[in-house]
């Protein structure tokens, strides 16, 4: 990642209108794992070979997931296939995590009667609870401290019980209400874009022609992406 890049340019312009500095450290400076102590022999199947663990020794991370825990990663489908699910979690074809998706859909109906959609649960169970959790392992083994002060169950209920259509990945009224909120409806931040990609952009003509959910629909069925 260079610094044109938009996940560098926006939080730079972002910091500069609060007065602050934001701080980027360059690749080049981060260490190896057969650099870091213990690292590779504390965790099976590293998810990354560029951690450092001098860097930050000593301090304190603090993070908080809530909004990619409730966000509407995984579209519209009301009747997924277990083949559906193991496509869309990077699977493809393999025949174990079909068969397990299979008898996972078996508590589609008490999923339904909490009052939550399935897909969601899918996403908070396969995406987030494991790169997440896997990342808190990783970070314990490098001697950093982690805390997520904002990972409250109520809010993460609160925030998926808006509705789905509000939530989508790609066009979340939820998380421009959080900005707008966080920023003081500050009219600079609000005009930022979020993710400024081809896909996106594509999706927001697609959007506009009312054929996003249709082709969302059909690509899944077709293992287009």
């Amino acid at each position: 990642m260079d610094h044109n890049h938009y996940d560098i340019v926006f939080p730079k312009k972002i910091t500069a209108i609060y007065q602050q500095e934001l701080n980027v450290i360059e690749e080049e400076t981060i260490g190896s794992v057969e650099d870091t102590t213990n690292f590779s022999q504390s965790v099976d199947f590293p998810s990354t070979n560029t951690i450092s663990a001098d860097a930050f020794k000593g301090r304190v991370y603090i993070n908080g997931n809530i909004y990619e825990i409730a966000r509407n990663s995984f579209g519209y489908q009301k009747n997924a296939t277990a083949a559906d699910l193991a496509f869309k979690i990077g699977f493809n074809k393999l025949k174990f995590p079909i068969k397990e998706y299979e008898r996972w859909l078996k508590d589609k109906p008490g999923f339904e009667k909490q009052g939550y959609h399935y897909l969601d649960l899918l996403y908070w169970e396969e995406r987030m609870g494991i790169w997440l959790s896997k990342g808190r392992t990783e970070m314990n083994a490098m001697g950093k401290t982690v805390k997520s002060p904002f990972n409250s169950r109520a809010l993460i209920e609160l925030l998926l019980s808006v509705k789905r259509k509000d939530r989508d990945v790609h066009f979340n009224n939820l998380q421009k209400e959080i900005i707008r909120i966080l920023s003081d409806n500050n009219a600079e931040i609000m005009a930022m874009p979020v993710n400024p990609t081809l896909k996106r952009k594509v999706f927001s003509i697609l959007k506009k022609l009312y054929l996003y959910n249709l082709v969302r629909y059909i690509a899944i069925k077709a293992r287009i992406f």
